[in-house]
This record gives C-alpha cells, structure tokens and sequence, in this order.
C-alpha cells in the first residue's frame, strides 16, 4: 500500500449507509427540543446570515430585499484567509452577547417577516422586540424564543433547524469522500469561515452554508492555498418538504507565496473553483 506523502494523511472513513439528502432531511426533520443544535447556534451564526426576499412581505408591496449585517458574496481575495484572525480588538463578553442577541433578533424577524402570514410575523416581531434576555444565557434565551415566541414547528422555525452544524456534518462527509483532494485542511476562523444565505422566492426557500477551508498551519508556504464549498438545501414554500441538496466547490484561491506548481495543481483538481460534487 502507498504511504501518504508528506502534509498528507490518510483518512479512514465509516461506511456510509445513507445519501448526503436522506441524512440532511433526516436531521432537519428531528424536532428541534431532541437536537437542541438550534439554540446553540443560531446566537454565534447570526450576524453571518443574509436573508434574500423576492416576494412581497405582509406589511409592504411589490418585489423586497432585506439583508443582515454579513453577506456570503465576500471578497476572494487571496490573502484574506490568511489573516482573517488578525487583529480585531477584543470584544467582551457581555457585548459579545449582546450583540448575537440582536443579530439574532434581527435576522429572526427578517425570516419570519417572509415565511408567516402578516399576523405572526407581527406577534414574533413584536414579542422578540420586547424581550430583554440580558444576562440569561444565550443558548437558554434562544429556546425560549423558540419555545414561547415563535414555535418550535413553525415555518420560521423549520427555516432555523437548516442552519445548524448538525446539518453541516453530512456535508463534510460528502465532500471528504468525493473530493480530489488529500492535502489535510482546517477551517478558516471568522465570518469569512462559515456564511449563510437564505433566499426566499414564491415557491421555494433555498438555505445555502457557505464554509471555507484552508491548509494547516505547519504547510510550507509554498504551497498553501484556500477553497470554498457550498451546501445548499432547497425547501418547498411552506417549509413542510426538503426538496433537493446539492454540494460545490465554488471558489479557491492562494497566498502570495504559493508556487505557480501548486497553483496549478489545486486549480487542476478544483477546476479553478467550479467542482459539482453532489
């Protein structure tokens, strides 16, 4: 058997049983109090949700867009994964929480504002609007939330369990299996490493995580480099049917002291940043 070379390693994998859809639909159709994945990550992922609107919401007319703090489009600039842990001052803890609880506020009276009808989204908004949460717990205020405002089965709440690292996981196993590529990689720190987008249409909802990852620190620089995947999941209307998943790389990018040898490599198995993997 050939030995890894070195910065490889080889992975050994579980058997799998199941399609990357058969486990997402059978994660995101668990109810919410047995994960519990919900209120542990919505607070930390909420400023990285962007919420996309092509319908008209019930207190407005005609075509709307409304979006929060951070958008998955961001800059691919090769140097940004490198650095994206650098030097932000430290935030504290309380005003770490305290913002979550408002992007998480926000973004959930974005979602609700287009997946309920005009008299819950005004019930949720104006509930969520007048609750403090300020020093209870995040993960404990957010099943509070969900369990007395918006509804554990609700279509915002069902909008919610598909952003979960729950969901994540079957993402990662299929892109371990399928992908060309046996460098070892770690995730990139940040906003940069893991962005949601949800877009609302008159028919679907699409959930899309978009997560980055990058050559571990002790690669030589020569040869280090970075690549984007997305998982999307498109759901049907009433957020009652997981419809269809898919899985792509969709960006990659260097350092500058990446040798053109590598780049040409990774570019080579990656199509430049344009793979279907599932």
């Amino acid at each position: 058997m050939k030995s890894p070379r070195k910065g490889e390693e080889k992975i050994v994998l579980p058997q799998r049983t199941a399609t990357m859809f058969q486990e997402i639909e059978e994660v995101w159709l668990s109810p919410i109090q047995k994960t519990k994945s919900v209120f542990k990550d919505l607070p930390r992922l909420a400023s990285r949700i962007e919420v996309l609107c092509g319908v008209s919401s019930p207190d407005a007319s005609g075509s709307t867009t409304t979006t929060s703090p951070s958008s998955p489009s961001s800059s691919s600039s090769s140097s940004s994964s490198a650095s994206s842990s650098s030097s932000e001052p430290p935030v504290s803890p309380r005003n770490a929480d305290n913002k979550a609880r408002e992007a998480m506020k926000r973004v959930i009276i974005d979602v609700s504002r287009f997946v309920e009808d005009a008299a819950t989204y005004e019930r949720i908004k104006d509930q969520i609007m007048a609750s403090s949460g300020i020093g209870v717990d995040l993960q404990l205020e957010t099943a509070d939330i969900f369990n007395q405002i918006i509804g554990v089965d609700s279509k915002t709440a069902r909008v919610f369990k598909a952003i979960t690292q729950n969901i994540l996981f079957a993402g990662v196993f299929e892109l371990k299996v399928k992908l060309p590529l046996k460098v070892m990689t770690r995730d990139v720190p940040g906003h940069e490493g893991w962005r949601v987008l949800i877009e609302i249409t008159k028919d679907t909802v699409c959930v899309s995580h978009y997560k980055r990852e990058q050559t571990l620190a002790t690669t030589p620089p020569a040869d280090l480099f970075w690549y984007e995947w997305r998982l999307s999941m498109m759901f049907s209307r009433d957020m009652r049917e997981l419809i269809s998943t898919s899985l792509k790389i969709t960006n990659v990018g260097f350092m500058d002291t990446t040798s053109e040898a590598k780049k040409h490599e990774i570019n080579s198995l990656l199509c430049s940043g344009n793979v279907l993997i599932s």
